[in-house]
Order: C-alpha cells, then sequence, then structure tokens
C-alpha cells in the first residue's frame, strides 16, 4: 500500500523483510523487537513536544522580524522546513536506525517552520486597523486544539472501522495530494524569482479561497487515514522496532501540514 507521505512507503517498510532472509539481520530484528502502536504512540508525542518548543522558542524572533518589515527568515524557515524535510525523509528511508537522532532533529527544524508560517499567516489575514494594536494570536491555539480535534477524530474512526479508503479513494487522495505538494513548490520557486506570476487561490479570502482552504483541511485529514493504515499493516507484519520512529515522522508531518491549512482557514474566515 502507499500514501502521499514521502516517508511512509510500503517499500520502506518492506525493505527489512527481504534483507532478513540473510539470515543475521532478522536475528537482529527479532532481538530488538518489532513495531508497536504503543511504541509509534510515544514517539509520536516526543516528535509533537520537541516541535511546539522549538516554535516556542523561535516565536519571538519571528514576531520581532516582522515588526521591522524583514521577511527574510520567514522565507529561509520555508525553504529550510523543505529542503530539511527531503534530506530527513531520504535519510530515514535509508537508515531507519538513526531515526532516534534525525526524527528529532528534524521535529525541532519542524518547530521553527510552525513558528514562522503562524506569525505570517496570523498578519497577512488578521493585521488590525490600527497599526498600534496587537495582532490577534489568540486563533494559533483555536487551530492547535481544532488540529488535535481533527486527528483524534480520525483516528477513532479508523479504530473503530467507520474510515477506511479503498483502493480508488486511496489513489484520489495520493494524486490530490502529490499535485497540491507540487504546485505549492513550484509557485513558491517561481514567484519568489518573477514576482506573482502564478495565482494563489489558496491564499485568497474570496468564497473560492475559503473553500479550498476547507478541500485542503479535508484532504490533511484524510492522510491521517493513510497513515494509520500504513502504520497498522507494518505492525501486523512484524517491522523492527526502529521503524516507529519512521512512523511517528509521518505523522508529524502530515499533523505540521493539516496545522497549517487549519490556522488559515481559521484566519480566512476572522479576516478583517
Amino acid at each position: 500500500m502507499r500514501t502521499a507521505n514521502p516517508v511512509l512507503t510500503s517499500d520502506t517498510f518492506q525493505k527489512p523483510a527481504r534483507y532478513g532472509e540473510l539470515g543475521e539481520l532478522e536475528q537482529t530484528r527479532k532481538a530488538a523487537g518489532t513495531m508497536t502502536i504503543q511504541g509509534v504512540t510515544f514517539k509520536t508525542l516526543w516528535l509533537v513536544l520537541g516541535c511546539a518548543l522549538a516554535a516556542f522558542a523561535s516565536w519571538g524572533y519571528f514576531k520581532g522580524a516582522l515588526a521591522a518589515g524583514n521577511t527574510a527568515p520567514f522565507y529561509l524557515a520555508m525553504i529550510g522546513s523543505v529542503v530539511g524535510g527531503l534530506i530527513a525523509a531520504f535519510a530515514l528511508m535509508k537508515k531507519p536506525g538513526a531515526g532516534f537522532i534525525l526524527a528529532p532533529l528534524f521535529a525541532l527544524g519542524e518547530g521553527v517552520f510552525v513558528a514562522a508560517i503562524s506569525v505570517f499567516i496570523v498578519h497577512r489575514f488578521m493585521t488590525p486597523a490600527d497599526p498600534a494594536a496587537p495582532a490577534d494570536y489568540g486563533i494559533i491555539i483555536q487551530a492547535v486544539g481544532l488540529t488535535f480535534a481533527i486527528a483524534v477524530a480520525m483516528l477513532a474512526g479508523y479504530a473503530s472501522g467507520v474510515l477506511r479508503l479503498g483502493g480508488t479513494g486511496r489513489k484520489i487522495v495520493i494524486v490530490a495530494t502529490v499535485g497540491v505538494g507540487l504546485f505549492y513548490l513550484v509557485a513558491f520557486v517561481v514567484n519568489s524569482i518573477a514576482g506573482p506570476v502564478i495565482p494563489r487561490p489558496d491564499w485568497s479570502t474570496s468564497p473560492l479561497g475559503i473553500g479550498i482552504s476547507v478541500v485542503l483541511v479535508g484532504l490533511a485529514s484524510l492522510n491521517l487515514v493513510l497513515d494509520f493504515e500504513l502504520i497498522d499493516e507494518q505492525i501486523k507484519r512484524g517491522a523492527p522496532k526502529t521503524y516507529e520512529w519512521l512512523g511517528a515522522f509521518g505523522i508529524m508531518v502530515t499533523l505540521v501540514w493539516l496545522y497549517v491549512e487549519t490556522l488559515r482557514l481559521l484566519a480566512k474566515l476572522r479576516s478583517e
């Protein structure tokens, strides 16, 4: 089974099974234990906590930079997040045993990105008419709460058997997610170099822009279901315990995306 998450793919998890046929690595796998839902949950919580702490620590810096009219740190944070995420993803797929180092390091870097994008979104959509008035950062707490509420609902729906994606539904979600990711990347690169050449309706507060945000929140939510399905499948196959970091990393990436889309949607709905 495949997901749109570049880390959580069946090929990645199936590698140890093929290598296990050599004998020695199979014994190592059994000695180290196998992947469990408790282990993935625990590691996911650690990564989310690290991401939150890094966001909190860098929060003041980005607020100060934006107040001074300095947007360079925001572009650096966004570019660094994309590049760092790809490097971490490929490294984890090649060396899953190093997940206990790579995944937490990426979570800290992702926290810096979360702080940057949160400050940017609030000021983009909710800048008060009075320049001296403080921006309404309370919406970020609402976005965090709604993100975790959606994640819990998705997990409960999956655990109860209510939420399942068939072959066609899975393909639609994967293709749509890849398409959105490519559009984000191309638009960001082109517009950064040549100016606002590619329209970004996903940043619009029009009914179309709000509708797009609703669809993106739904798409990110469905990606959580795909992540749950693949992790559950690999647990049943007896994947090595070191792959728990890989599963936790994939879920955290999806949660960050869900949070960003949720914050954008709430900000658009409350924009002045």
